[in-house]
């Protein structure tokens, strides 16, 4: 009777003999070839010293799915920008995180650039507090499930991570994003 109401459903889904699977977006990204990654490290940030990464979107949107920043310190703040003004950089690599069928990315990330204005602050800084032993520290915007940040295609933007600790510091970062339209919201007439 199932398989009559919905011709797509196995027989027996309602009766608990049969199960549909399910993925969550990332899982969908990744075999889709439209989920990336990239990662930068700095060994020795000095005192009120910052890293600036410069990440630029193409012609596509881009949803940051996950950010997560280590150190080694006690202290360190990390905020975004948006339209900041530098000058210089070196591109960094971004990677796909299928290897099968990969698209390429659309994004262009300078490390080593020299921001002479940062632009707009979009985001709530993150503010973290590392161990007393100087153990490695997480520090994480965008960690939680559900949590993601949406850029705009065409767009530059800032991260600066800043060593607000008394003592020199190694800081590691990296971030995964998707390029590409959301489902949401839905703009023409539901199928």
């Amino acid at each position: 009777m199932a398989s009559e109401v919905f011709p797509n459903v196995p027989n027996g889904l309602f009766s608990g003999t049969r199960a549909i699977t399910s993925q969550n977006y990332t899982e969908a990204n990744v075999k889709n070839g439209l989920q990336f990654e990239a990662a930068s490290a700095i060994t020795s940030l000095a005192v009120a010293g910052f890293l600036d990464v410069i990440f630029i979107t193409g012609s596509k949107p881009v949803i940051v799915k996950g950010r997560n920043i280590k150190f080694n310190g006690l202290l360190l703040s990390v905020r975004v920008y948006r339209a900041p003004t530098y000058t210089g950089g070196t591109p960094l690599s971004a990677f796909n995180l299928n290897d099968i069928a990969p698209i390429a990315s659309t994004v262009t990330i300078l490390g080593g650039a020299v921001v002479t204005n940062v632009g707009t602050e979009f985001g709530a800084p993150t503010f973290e507090i590392g161990s007393s032993g100087g153990k490695d520290a997480p520090a994480s915007t965008y960690s939680v499930s559900g949590i993601e940040r949406i850029l705009r295609p065409n767009t530059t933007y800032l991260q600066r991570t800043l060593n607000i600790d008394v003592a020199v510091q190694s800081v590691c970062s990296a971030l995964t994003w998707y390029e590409g339209p959301t489902d949401l919201p839905i703009t023409g007439p539901l199928p």
